[in-house]
This record gives C-alpha cells, sequence and structure tokens, in this order.
C-alpha cells in the first residue's frame, strides 16, 4: 500500500517501533521515496507527524486513535480480534478496512488461523487512503 500511495505522489513515512525496525525498513525499501522510521517517534512527536499528515494507514491500534485524536483522516486495518464498531476512529473521515471471517470478534493474542482478517489487498487500502487524501484537500 506504501508503494502504491508513493507512485500516487504523496510523501509516505513507515513507521513502528524499534523493535520492528527491519520490517519497517523492508517495507520502505519496496519502493523509490518512501521514508523508514522505525523506533523515530515517541507518542507526543508522532501526533505532530500525524496532524500534518492528509491521511494515515494504521492497523487497530494507538496510531489509529491517535489519527483520529488529531483530527487526520485515517484508514484502519482491523484484525478480527476485535468489534470494530467499538473501536473503529469516531472524529474523522475513515475506512475501517476488514476481511470478514466468521471467527471474529476471537479476541485472541495469535491467530490458530492464518490471519484471514487481515487480508486486504494492498490496493484496496491504498485506494481507500487515496480517496480520503483526495476529499481532505
Amino acid at each position: 500500500a506504501a508503494a502504491l500511495i508513493a507512485e500516487q505522489g504523496l510523501p509516505v513515512v513507515v513507521t513502528g517501533p524499534g523493535a520492528e525496525h527491519d520490517l519497517v525498513a523492508a517495507v520502505a525499501a519496496r519502493s523509490p521515496g518512501v521514508v523508514s522510521m522505525a523506533g523515530a517517534f515517541d507518542v507526543p512527536k508522532l501526533a505532530a507527524l500525524l496532524a500534518g499528515a492528509v491521511v494515515a494507514v494504521t492497523n487497530n491500534s494507538g496510531g489509529m486513535h491517535l489519527a483520529d485524536a488529531v483530527g487526520t483522516p485515517v484508514v484502519a486495518l482491523f484484525a478480527g480480534t476485535e468489534d470494530e464498531g467499538q473501536y473503529r476512529p469516531r472524529s474523522v473521515p475513515s475506512a475501517v478496512l476488514r476481511v470478514p471471517t466468521d471467527c471474529s470478534p476471537c479476541r485472541q493474542f495469535r491467530c490458530p488461523f492464518h490471519l484471514e482478517c487481515l487480508d486486504v489487498a494492498p490496493s484496496v487500502a491504498a485506494d481507500a487512503a487515496l480517496r480520503l487524501a483526495d476529499n481532505a484537500e
């Protein structure tokens, strides 16, 4: 999704905790111009980054809630662990993406299957982000 968004001319920063440095770097390396910044932000700095973004693409995590809190439209890729109606962004334009599965909401920390609930095509996430970005301008 990062590569597809960058191809359309939006600047893309991929973040995550320092423990995911290699994963974040691998994602960013797939596309010219995508910046890897794993471990670079504490919560206030991440809030500032998100506040300046046109759109955020996150999983259902603190980043999603932080984007919502600072007024940034958000695409949230929701795992089947939770009921997205309870935790979805409420204050900003958003797209909540998840593949419906019979086991959701499972409330599991480890998926006994193959994370089918997260099998959202990158093009679907990128298209949702680009639509929200276009509407924000």
